[in-house]
């Protein structure tokens, strides 16, 4: 697709009228995130009830170009809690001057059948907070973080809170813990753009954007709790480049491991991915970083590398999960206009940044080339998609959310408005499905839906009806001028298929490194098949000789564990030492080394 003699317009030239009906519109640009500074006055209004698509609140007077009262999507601003026989979604959005510039939480109440009256998690005291986000524990309770300033040594900071579930009464109902914590280092130096994650409610982990003064990164910061938010470590560095990191819209997403190393003991790494110039060729790059947490150690590697100029199409706005065999997936944008993101990130006014989706995942020791991503719409729609957000499933599918014009011209041209699109890929059986439209909005509406964000843990399969399926959470506005609506809506397991499309080179069957390694007791092997293979998998001495058979038949495509105790085919414990285990399926055939420590 060519992008040449495209019209660029500057926010504060662009004529509000070019907004209004079918009128298509052009790409904003080159535009860089914000922090968040607005000042409006408006009194506030109490939620709806439940629907199909859902109103959780409405007017929020925060937002307008490239911005929405949930700035974005690398953090996430919703997340489900599960915890006995309550099972409801919780939203975050952020405010100006009517709520004192705090950020606000809502529940869905199911015995009220209604959205909980916003409350504030930030105790600001009327300082600038924003791009917030929220995770769950087991327990129900919250857990947020944010960045802010006033009052902060350093300018922007980063902040922690938690809200403790309370259903003593009968009732839903959550306390705030304040004051907020500062988790960023007084430095000299600003912290800001931050993503949290949580991993068996005891680790969180909190990264963000480090610089001397905003626009001018050059580090990714990070700082976590090994007790569930009562003290944290301190601040330290995940990635140091140097000096000024290369590009923009340098926001990184974070996602916790759910692999389990046995049936209870939940493997606690973390996998970054975060895009700049990495390699100096004027275009920006996506890269991951892990987390040993055993070691407290980081690494990086380069995921997908951007072209040189003249096709110099910005890879940005990664969004990452971990499946439950421990492999990172990331699907990240192509941005639309040239010019490798040195200076902004193009697309619309009213959706942010805009271009065209890719996949990759990590197949061993490498990423996989990635894939694109096209929804079975209008092709052209297809190039103006909006941030992605994903989450992962129990079956390992992985949900993702984002936003796409109603229709689109040749030229990049999109006629409004703005839509919620979702999708699930099934990695280990190679198909992407399409769960089509999210959002209500039809041809010729004034409003958009801009950043849609999904939940991170999204239940599955055995789960129970009322917890299956992906919660989603958009803002809209009216031509890109606030008052936002906050919105949300639950898709139940793509029960309406749009399309299936099937890519062959997104197959994997793979043997995974066990866990733990070495082993004193019991250790987890993965492995995955992508069709209805005959396999077996077996544990052999160094001689070779034949200890156990582990599993044999044709399971189906899918990701599979099997646990082995280190005894032998008549129940008995073998001795110390190294030991090989295989998996043979059709031609496949890989092996792999053990160490068994008793």
């Amino acid at each position: 697709m060519k992008f040449s003699g495209l019209l660029f317009l500057i926010i504060f030239l662009l004529s509000r009228s070019l907004l209004f009906g079918n009128y298509p519109l052009r790409m904003e640009g080159p535009m860089l995130p914000t922090l968040g500074e607005e000042s409006c006055i408006h009194p506030v209004d109490n939620p709806p009830p439940l629907d199909t698509v859902c109103l959780v609140y409405e007017p929020v007077w925060y937002g307008g170009s490239y911005l929405s009262p949930q700035n974005y999507v690398n953090a996430k601003h919703i997340t489900n809690v599960i915890v006995g026989s309550y099972s409801f979604p919780v939203v975050i959005w952020e405010t100006e001057t009517d709520w004192g510039q705090q950020s606000l939480f809502s529940y869905w109440d199911d015995l009220l059948k209604c959205w909980s009256y916003p409350d504030s998690f930030t105790s600001n005291q009327g300082r600038d907070t924003g791009r917030g986000n929220v995770c769950a524990d087991s327990k129900g309770n919250l857990h947020f973080a944010w960045h802010q300033i006033g009052g902060t040594p350093d300018g922007y900071e980063v902040f922690y809170a938690r809200a403790f579930l309370d259903t003593s009464g009968g009732i839903i109902q959550y306390n705030v813990e304040r004051p907020a914590i500062m988790i960023s280092a007084t430095n000299g130096e600003e912290e800001y753009f931050p993503s949290m994650a949580i991993n068996n409610d005891s680790l969180i982990m909190i990264v963000f954007t480090v610089g001397v003064i905003v626009g001018f990164e050059h580090a990714i910061g990070y700082n976590y709790s090994t007790d569930g938010g009562e003290t944290w470590v301190g601040q330290g560095i995940a990635y140091e480049h140097g000096s000024e990191m290369p590009g923009s819209w340098l926001l990184p997403s974070i996602a916790s491991n759910p692999n389990r190393s046995n049936t209870t003991t939940p493997n606690k790494d973390m996998w970054v991915a975060f895009n700049f110039d990495y390699d100096d060729n004027m275009c920006m790059d996506i890269l991951a970083l892990y987390w040993d947490a055993v070691t407290n150690t980081w690494n990086h590697e380069l995921v997908a590398l951007g072209q040189s100029p003249p096709n110099d199409h910005a890879l940005c706005c990664p969004a990452i999960v971990v499946d439950y065999n421990g492999v990172p997936h990331i699907i990240f944008q192509e941005n639309m206009g040239t010019g490798g993101g040195q200076v902004g990130l193009l697309g619309f006014n009213v959706c942010g940044p805009a271009g065209t989706l890719w996949y990759t995942h990590k197949l061993g020791d490498c990423w996989h080339t990635p894939v694109k991503i096209m929804f079975p719409r209008y092709e052209v729609c297809n190039y103006e998609s909006g941030y992605p957000s994903a989450g992962i499933g129990i079956d390992n599918k992985i949900y993702f959310s984002t936003t796409q014009p109603e229709s689109a011209s040749q030229d990049t041209g999109a006629y409004p408005p703005f839509n919620v699109y979702y999708a699930a890929i099934t990695p280990y059986a190679g198909t992407v499905r399409y769960g089509g439209k999210v959002s209500s909005l039809s041809y010729g509406d004034s409003r958009n839906a801009i950043y849609a964000h999904t939940t991170y843990y999204i239940q599955e399969g055995k789960a129970s009806l009322n917890t299956q399926g992906c919660g989603i959470t958009w803002c809209q506005m009216a031509n890109g001028v606030p008052p936002a609506g906050v919105y949300y809506s639950r898709v139940p397991n793509l029960n309406f298929i749009t399309g299936i499309k099937e890519i062959s080179n997104l197959s994997l069957l793979m043997l995974y490194q066990n866990y733990p390694n070495p082993v004193r007791e019991k250790t987890t092997i993965s492995f995955t098949v992508p069709n209805n293979t005959s396999m077996s998998l077996d544990i052999y001495d160094i001689s070779g000789r034949l200890v156990k058979n582990l599993a044999n038949g044709v399971p189906g495509a899918g990701s599979y564990f099997v646990v082995w105790d280190g005894k032998d085919l008549n129940g008995k414990d073998v001795p110390d030492g190294v030991y090989l285990y295989t998996l043979r399926a059709g031609s496949y055939i890989k092996t792999r080394k053990l160490l068994l420590i008793q």
